[in-house]
């Protein structure tokens, strides 16, 4: 006779390495397939995955599969190979509960399992996943942007700000000029000893030199906050595009799958987010 009923589901969740050569996508189809109930065909994908990624809990994969397809032996041989690589999983008791209910199944495969799969066919995530690190990236690459644009700014109103600066000179030259200084004021002697933008009112015809050195300053100030946020974003954007970019190498070299599962009545439901 078969044992009672007792759900049971352990889907692979562990970070492992896996290379370029296809091992997340048999996993993941493997996965599929074995919520469909096509048993053969996920063992197929899940074994084709262990070449190349051979993390323990594919172990219990395949277990799971072959307990179904009634290859008892094998599932026994790969639910003790998964206890033998993992000691200390969280995983252990369930492995060691379902050892206990294939030794007492007199021949016969247990029952099915309640399977609920709850996230992995989840667009987003699967798509964010599929580019970890994307979006840092693009915020790098359009921080570069922005800061050639400021630095071009930058560029621009220094050249103006050069431009009115000599003629701002040009203009106190020429007010200083025919005698106007050996004639001066103690208030106009020290304007033209230290120069600002403001004259003293006695001195005549000082529109030319009062907006070139305003416009001036104005361009001057311009000049320096568009080169300083010009080198802040590219600092930051830099920044981001780094961490952006180890974030997509990570997610090259493993898949990371993050497991939650809850107790339900006569079974175990789990759900999986990548």
């Amino acid at each position: 006779m078969r044992a009672a009923i007792l759900g049971f589901l352990l889907l692979v969740s562990g970070v492992a390495r896996a290379d370029s050569t296809g091992a997340r996508g048999h996993f993941l189809a493997g996965l599929e397939l074995y919520a469909q109930g096509r048993y053969a065909q996920a063992l197929a994908e899940y074994q084709a995955a262990w070449v190349t990624w051979e993390d323990p809990e594919l172990l219990l994969d395949m277990a799971e599969c072959n307990r179904h397809l009634g290859n008892l032996d094998e599932a026994r041989t790969q639910y003790r190979g998964f206890l033998a690589r993992a000691p200390h999983s969280a995983l252990r008791g369930s492995v060691e509960r379902q050892l206990v209910r294939l030794d007492r199944s007199d021949g016969e495969a247990p029952p099915p399992a309640e399977l609920t799969v709850a996230a992995p066919a989840t667009t987003s995530a699967m798509a964010a996943d599929t580019h970890p690190g994307r979006t840092l990236r693009i915020l790098g690459v359009t921080g570069w942007v922005l800061s050639a644009a400021a630095f071009g700014v930058g560029i621009y109103t220094w050249q103006h700000y050069s431009a009115l600066e000599g003629r701002a000179h040009d203009d106190l030259s020429m007010l200083a000029g025919a005698g106007a200084v050996t004639n001066a004021t103690p208030a106009e002697r020290a304007f033209f000893t230290n120069p600002g933008c403001s004259p003293p009112s006695s001195i005549p015809n000082t529109g030319a030199y009062r907006h070139d050195c305003t416009q001036g300053q104005a361009y001057s100030a311009a000049t320096t906050a568009m080169f300083v946020g010009s080198a802040a974003l590219g600092i930051a954007a830099t920044i981001a595009y780094v961490v952006g970019a180890k974030k997509a190498s990570r997610g090259r070299e493993r898949p990371t799958v993050a497991p939650m599962f809850a107790p339900s009545f006569g079974g175990l439901q789990a759900r999986v987010s990548f």
